[in-house]
């Protein structure tokens, strides 16, 4: 049920009980501080309680069976130093404790670069009267062009992407992150 009867100030309150109807459209409702106020139909909604905790799946559940973890490149991986003055005040020892074995426990998937998935490949069939579509190159600022050729290497780099000479290109777009920084896409 709102809370007030300005449209933009609306904030819906409850749980209520509604106890009858008192019109065609309209019936009394008791609050949980026990006031009744009689109201439209329309003016309520059905109330869902707010979840206070998340849930968080346990290597010891049993009820969700296997745990399957992301695949990484043990090869790859960067050595993560935790350094406990880096980690937050607020936290107290055991909680930093707990903090400090987590991230050296899952350290491949906290790591800053992402790793390569070792997936079998995958092909893409094109048909014989398929032709590639014509797009328009999308201009990239002078004032962004190092930007876009730092990501693109450090890409390069991690054998996310590769160079291809192919009749079949996807423009890259840059878009301006809230941050400031820069995205391609």
């Amino acid at each position: 049920m709102p809370s007030s009867t300005h449209k933009l100030l609306n904030t819906w309150i409850g749980p209520a009980k509604v106890v009858k109807l008192t019109r065609p459209h309209s019936c009394l409702v008791r609050m949980e501080d026990g006031n009744t106020r009689e109201l439209h139909v329309n003016k309520l909604r059905p109330y869902i309680s707010r979840i206070d905790h998340v849930g968080i799946i346990f290597d010891q559940d049993t009820d969700f069976s296997e745990l399957h973890y992301a695949p990484t490149d043990k090869e790859n991986q960067l050595n993560i130093d935790i350094e406990l003055n880096q980690m937050p005040d607020i936290l107290n020892a055991q909680h930093n404790y707990q903090l400090r074995n987590l991230l050296q426990r899952y350290k491949d998937i906290f790591r800053n670069r992402p790793g390569n998935a070792r997936v079998k490949g995958h092909s893409v069939k094109v048909t014989a009267d398929s032709s590639p579509k014509r797009l328009q190159p999308y201009r990239v600022p002078i004032a962004l062009q190092k930007e876009v050729e730092c990501q693109i290497n450090e890409l390069l780099d991690m054998d996310l992407i590769e160079h291809s000479d192919s009749d079949w290109a996807h423009p890259v777009v840059c878009v301006a992150k809230k941050d400031g920084s820069i995205d391609c896409a």
